[in-house]
């Protein structure tokens, strides 16, 4: 990461911490007792672990007994609890594109308050509304408003043209964005003016490979990490000439019929042509420039209808936003109506053998990070990420290596390490106490006991009465939505 990016981000989670921190330097030092730490480094688990706040920082962290607690601290009795650095979804989307807005589909009343509670305490925003998402990452920082730390590089860019390109990448440095997300709707020339342009105000690239970019190409220009395993397939073909081709007839103009048939027939050849030796180079060359993979392994699961991970009896469903259930029930029948007869099996083909890549690269040592690409048809922010969590490690991951890709590797892709991901004394104070140990069932991160935001204790009971109030706005939110609806129809 260049230099000035480096420091840039560390003066901003700096600048956050403290202002969250006037919230905690009101409170009385936290410490939290004979917990087992399993700190995010990749460490194995510590018993009987004292970690003691003071402020937004942690201030220790050692046996149980042996870290002197200052006069008037609040102890709290972890005994038989997990404590574990704060989560992280490394892509979301808390101003989606994809349901109609409602007066529920806010961040500020649903998503934010939702990842909270489900112990994420930092996301990456990978394209929304800029001035939106830089006032929430503000107010949250300053601690007006309930949310997890907010990173953000605005509306992602979809340029052809490369004046133009590098233009937007100035214009977003200029109004402090973290990053740069390129999309696949680039054009190469564009793509490549863009990444050069990120360079000189020194910000990183992440996001799409657009399609006249490989996956090796985007890793040598530097980009720091690659969404829903963007090429990958490709490159790992024996055979990447024809299904290029196939790729280019998909992408021209037709009747929906035809390219959904075009786009199958582009997945088939890919999954028919996979080499594992060329899937070996790729990951060889992908570990050497430390390109991280965020695989959204949930957006690929809905595809596979077997995996999906919100199913629609779940009981989170209760505080989807109608426009994200009305979205999400229109795709789901549109995705069966245009599946041919052998289409689902043909579909879970295409999940298992991304779930096998995701393995496969791990254990070649690609930096792998959580992310849900959430509000989608696929899941709900926070809730999501427990899910995405089980599908790595079904991928080949051991629920530590899956820990550790929801805490320290997403701070790494941001260069922010040195104050987030894990548990230690001087870094930021953001924790998550379990109920059960995760490493024994990864599915364990769902019972959370209390949130450490930037040194600010959430219990149990005020992280469910946030998902209460969530919930309250979205049934009124159906009520007033059912209510227009029938006053629509009687006119």
């Amino acid at each position: 990461m260049p230099l000035r990016t480096a420091a840039l981000l560390t003066g901003l989670v700096c600048v956050a911490s403290a202002a969250w921190g006037q919230a905690a330097r009101g409170q009385r030092p936290i410490a939290i007792v004979h917990a087992t730490v399993i700190d995010g480094t990749g460490a194995g688990p510590r018993r009987d672990q004292t970690v003691l706040v003071r402020g937004s920082r942690i201030a220790a962290v050692g046996p149980t007994g042996r870290v002197r607690l200052p006069p008037g601290t609040r102890v709290i009795d972890a005994t038989g609890k997990v404590l574990i650095p704060g989560l992280w979804d490394a892509h979301v989307h808390l101003i989606p594109e994809i349901q109609p807005r409602d007066p529920s589909d806010t961040a500020v009343d649903v998503y934010l308050p939702m990842l909270l509670a489900n112990g994420v305490t930092a996301v990456r925003d990978m394209g929304g509304e800029l001035d939106s998402l830089v006032g929430w990452r503000r107010a949250i920082a300053g601690g007006r408003l309930v949310g997890p730390r907010l990173f953000t590089g605005g509306p992602k860019l979809k340029e052809t043209d490369p004046a133009k390109a590098r233009n937007a990448v100035r214009r977003l440095a200029r109004a402090g964005v973290d990053f740069i997300k390129v999309g696949s709707e680039m054009s190469r020339e564009a793509y490549f003016a863009a990444v050069d342009e990120a360079r000189r105000v020194g910000l990183p690239v992440v996001g799409h490979v657009p399609e006249g970019v490989t996956v090796l190409e985007a890793a040598a220009a530097g980009q720091r990490s690659i969404e829903h395993l963007n090429g990958v397939l490709l490159a790992a073909s024996a055979d990447p000439r024809s299904a290029e081709a196939l790729l280019e007839l998909a992408s021209r103009p037709a009747d929906p019929a035809t390219r959904r048939a075009r786009t199958q027939a582009f997945h088939d050849r890919l999954l028919d042509t996979f080499s594992e030796e060329a899937a070996g180079r790729l990951f060889r060359r992908l570990e050497a420039s430390r390109t991280w993979q965020v695989p959204t392994l949930t957006g690929f699961a809905q595809r596979g209808f077997a995996l999906d991970t919100v199913p629609m009896h779940a009981p989170w469903v209760r505080y989807a936003p109608p426009g994200l259930m009305a979205h999400r029930t229109r795709a789901m029948a549109d995705r069966r109506r245009s599946l041919p007869p052998r289409g689902v099996v043909r579909a879970r083909r295409y999940v298992e053998r991304h779930l096998m890549l995701v393995g496969a690269m791990r254990r070649a040592g690609v930096p792998i990070v959580a992310g849900t690409d959430t509000p989608s048809a696929a899941g709900l922010p926070g809730f999501s990420l427990h899910g995405e969590l089980e599908l790595l490690v079904q991928a080949g991951l051991s629920p530590m290596e899956a820990l550790v890709a929801a805490t320290l590797e997403p701070a790494r892709l941001l260069g922010v390490a040195d104050s987030l991901g894990s548990i230690a004394p001087g870094k930021v104070a953001d924790l998550v106490l379990l109920e059960a140990d995760p490493l024994e069932r990864i599915g364990n991160t769902r019972r959370v006991v209390a949130v450490v935001a930037a040194g600010q204790y959430r219990p149990r009971g005020e992280l469910v009465a946030m998902l209460e109030r969530v919930g309250a706005r979205v049934v009124l939110a159906r009520r007033e939505g059912r209510a227009a609806a029938s006053s629509g129809a009687a006119e």
